[in-house]
């Protein structure tokens, strides 16, 4: 009897694992790259596999899936399932928002498009750090991972790690700065790679004096969940 309430357990949560998925908008393999496993391994969850601690952690931290509702049912699916209409007219605390900055390149020629917020967006849960922004995704060498529409939330630091997916905003000989999504790698010149996920792009390598800025990306927020969750600079409180 232990077994067949543990088999069952099991499938509920594949079940609410598949519906966020649809929800979110992204293949089972997209998915599952996301998640930090093989598509085997998805596939084996799928079935009704008991899930790890690891993967419960990254669908509520890499997805914002809400953990009560992905364990219990209960509740919103989404920590920043916040309607657009039931935010129209009110005024939101800014403290616990987050600008969205610019659109950035996924792809070349990705200017920085103002230094006014283009709205805002929940802080998503599980960032400490108050000095968080947004960036929305265009372009397609970061793909599947990062999708046209995706918000990536970044936070400033000084030195990434190779292998660390960031922000960088480059000054190309005094012209102006671009901003680029790129997978960060170090190289032995001292000089950087700056690293496209999808293979139909060829690696940018970048002078250090030409990098003016980097934020680690920390969170990220699907294009069909921003629709939802955007909230207008009118209606934020300026206080």
């Amino acid at each position: 009897m232990e077994n067949q309430a543990k088999s069952e357990k099991n499938s509920i949560f594949s079940l609410r694992m598949e519906k966020a998925r649809e929800n979110i908008g992204v293949s089972s393999k997209d998915y599952a790259e996301k998640l930090g496993i093989n598509y085997r391994t998805y596939m084996n969850y799928k079935g009704g596999s008991s899930p790890s601690a690891q993967i419960l952690h990254n669908l509520v931290e890499v997805y914002g899936i809400s953990p009560e509702w992905l364990l219990c049912g209960r509740g919103q699916m989404f920590n920043a399932d916040i309607s657009a209409s039931s935010t129209s007219g009110l005024k939101v605390d800014k403290d616990e928002l987050v600008p969205v900055l610019s659109k950035i390149s996924a792809g070349p020629n990705g200017l920085f498009v103002s230094d006014e917020p283009l709205y805002y967006l929940p802080k998503p849960t599980g960032v400490s750090e108050s000095n968080i922004y947004g960036f929305e995704v265009m372009g397609d060498s970061m793909f599947p991972v990062y999708k046209p529409g995706d918000v990536i939330f970044g936070v400033p630091i000084s030195v990434p790690r190779s292998g660390e997916d960031v922000v960088v905003q480059i000054d190309w000989n005094g012209d102006q700065d671009e901003l680029m999504l790129k997978r960060w790698h170090r190289t032995g010149a001292g000089d950087v790679m700056l690293h496209s996920l999808n293979k139909e792009y060829q690696p940018i390598q970048v002078e250090n004096s030409y990098v003016r800025g980097i934020a680690r990306v920390v969170s990220l927020m699907w294009a069909k969940q921003v629709i939802n969750a955007k909230i207008s600079t009118e209606d934020v409180d300026d206080k």
